[in-house]
């Protein structure tokens, strides 16, 4: 990692910064030391984990299906076209983006190949996961619920199907040190599964959730909730939308009963592309019906953060 980058970083006990000296991190009082290990800052102290976020890093450490995304790319695309709407990524020089709980980085992966100048840092708490992010990313084993990134720093957060996998007090400690990563004017955003579509709810109760959930105590988000919560972290919605995406064929057939779920999903997406978004809007809709939730297996929320003087 280039060490003008290492400035960044802070304490997640403290928040105080981090300088680097000897291939480590260290608080300016040394007390705080955080080693460097084949190119990933590891920010994160597995000792004092709880006992939920112990679970997940165990989880994720041990996936069976790797190097593959959930969707195809239409989806990134789809997403990155709708954040140019909003102006996001018209900072050009130096934009910087943070993926929270970004596993092996497909998200960050894409917005590099759009912005190659763009500056990515995908953390996550598995170090095994990280391992397989591409070296033309930052890599930083930590918790999102605690300190990173110092104040005012990140152009764009990111929760790309991250947030669900934690429990309500970590997700509200996730949005905060987010927002206050991020300067003013700044963006996050969260793609995750929405808790409102009817027949996630029966396959959360039903034996086949084994075959498509790798971690048993996930939740899918309910965004209403997300965006009061944001609002208390001076983030601002800006859009909410509701979509059946397009799944990676080579994601889904690593699972059982494949062809099953390849269907289902596919049947989903095209009903969204061909009728629900004809009805009731698509992302790119000016107008767009919110009951769409109860259709859809995604959600994503847009936020900014709201300039001092502004609201």
């Amino acid at each position: 990692m280039n060490n003008n980058l290492f400035s960044c970083f802070v304490s997640p006990k403290t928040g105080i910064p981090l300088h680097e000296m000897d291939g480590k991190l260290i608080t300016p009082d040394g007390k705080g030391i955080f080693i460097i290990k084949y190119g990933v800052v590891c920010l994160l102290d597995i000792y004092s984990l709880g006992e939920v976020a112990w679970h997940e890093m165990k989880v994720f450490d041990n996936l069976a299906i790797q190097n593959v995304s959930y969707f195809r790319e239409r989806l990134f695309d789809d997403v990155v076209k709708i954040l140019r709407m909003f102006k996001v990524f018209d900072r050009k020089e130096n934009f910087i983006v943070a993926e929270m709980g970004g596993g092996e980085g497909h998200w960050g992966k894409f917005v590099k190949k759009e912005f190659p100048d763009a500056i990515i840092y995908i953390s996550d708490l598995s170090f095994k996961t990280l391992e397989r992010v591409p070296e033309n990313l930052y890599r930083v084993c930590a918790d999102i619920s605690q300190p990173i990134f110092k104040k005012d720093f990140i152009d764009l957060v990111s929760f790309w199907v991250s947030l669900h996998h934690l429990e309500k007090e970590a997700m509200v400690n996730a949005i905060k040190e987010a927002s206050k990563s991020l300067h003013e004017g700044g963006f996050l955003i969260a793609f995750e599964p929405n808790k409102d579509f009817w027949l996630r709810k029966i396959m959360y109760r039903s034996p086949f959730s084994r075959d498509v959930y790798f971690d048993d105590k996930e939740k899918a988000i309910d965004f209403k909730e997300l965006s009061d919560i944001a609002r208390t972290f001076d983030l601002l919605e800006l859009g909410r939308y509701f979509l059946n995406p397009p799944y990676n064929t080579n994601f889904i057939r690593e699972l059982k009963r494949w062809k099953i779920y390849l269907f289902i999903v596919e049947i989903l997406y095209r009903l969204d592309v061909w009728l629900l978004s004809k009805i009731m809007g698509n992302i790119f809709s000016i107008k767009k019906q919110n009951y769409k939730k109860y259709f859809t297996l995604y959600g994503l929320a847009i936020y900014k953060k709201v300039e001092k003087g502004k609201t």
